[in-house]
Order: structure tokens, then C-alpha cells, then sequence
């Protein structure tokens, strides 16, 4: 498999994707989600490396998604034009079953968080009503001892 990837990176430096020399470049599209991000990257790249670039993009690491092209997951090693991409070319990403997990449980924890304010939030604000209610009575009481007091 190395010697295959040297020997194409060999042949696109020279000869670039399209058969034209020096240009080893090629256009693709990362589709994530809603975005599409287009990037220019050497024919030559793995899709690891491609995963670098796309990290870049993304704000997500390496190890959160996977890389789809023609409905296939390709593994870090495999090699772009190897593989049929060429200028153009649409990959999607594809956030990972852990990390998708992780985030639900992230998101889990979060509700959690809320819901738990929310009721020290009510408890709170239950505890003043109470007590507004008391400095009432405290200061009916004091009306009325006021008031015997002058009689």
C-alpha cells in the first residue's frame, strides 16, 4: 500500500489528476451537516490527512467523524485519486457513533443542569414570596402594637 501511494504521488507531481503537468492540486467539497466547504488539497493526500484539513474546518478532531465518499467510509489510509476523487468531487462527513453519543450524553447532563436550576431558580423565588408574606405580618403586628401603644 506505501508503494502504491509513492508511486502515484510519484505520477501526480509530474503529471497532476487531470494528465496536465504540475498541476497535482485538486478541488473537493466537504459536506458537513448544512456546510459545504471547499478545499484544495495534492491528488497524493490520504483521507487522513485529508481528516487534518477537514478538522480544520470543522472545529471537530480526527477521531469525531468519518469521511463517505461514493457512499463508502474510507479508512485514514487509503489515498485520495486512488480511490476516484478527482476535481470536484463531493465528501461528506460523517460525525462518529461515539461522539454522537457523547454529545447526546453532553446534552443529557446539560437538560439535567437546567431543569435543576430551574427548580432552586422556583425554590428561591418561592422562599422570598414567603417572606415577603412574614415581613407583612411583622409589620401588621407592628401597626397594632403601635396602635395599642397610643390608646
Amino acid at each position: 500500500m506505501q508503494r502504491r501511494a509513492e508511486k502515484m504521488k510519484e505520477t501526480f507531481q509530474s503529471k497532476g489528476p487531470t494528465g496536465d503537468p504540475g498541476t497535482s492540486g485538486i478541488s473537493l467539497k466537504l459536506i458537513h451537516k448544512a456546510q459545504q466547504h471547499e478545499i484544495a488539497v495534492p491528488a497524493f493526500y490520504s483521507f487522513g490527512q485529508l481528516k487534518a484539513e477537514a478538522s480544520r474546518l470543522t472545529g471537530l478532531r480526527p477521531d469525531q467523524f468519518q469521511l463517505i465518499f461514493k457512499g463508502k467510509v474510507r479508512q485514514d489510509t487509503e489515498v485520495l485519486f486512488g480511490c476516484g476523487v478527482k476535481h470536484g468531487a463531493r465528501i461528506a462527513i460523517s460525525e462518529s457513533e461515539a461522539f454522537r453519543e457523547e454529545r447526546a450524553h453532553q446534552n443529557a447532563m446539560q437538560e439535567q443542569q437546567a431543569i435543576e436550576q430551574a427548580q432552586e431558580n422556583a425554590a428561591q423565588r418561592a422562599m422570598l414570596t414567603r417572606i415577603g408574606k412574614v415581613r407583612g405580618e411583622v409589620d401588621e403586628l407592628k401597626a397594632q402594637a403601635a396602635t395599642a401603644m397610643h390608646k
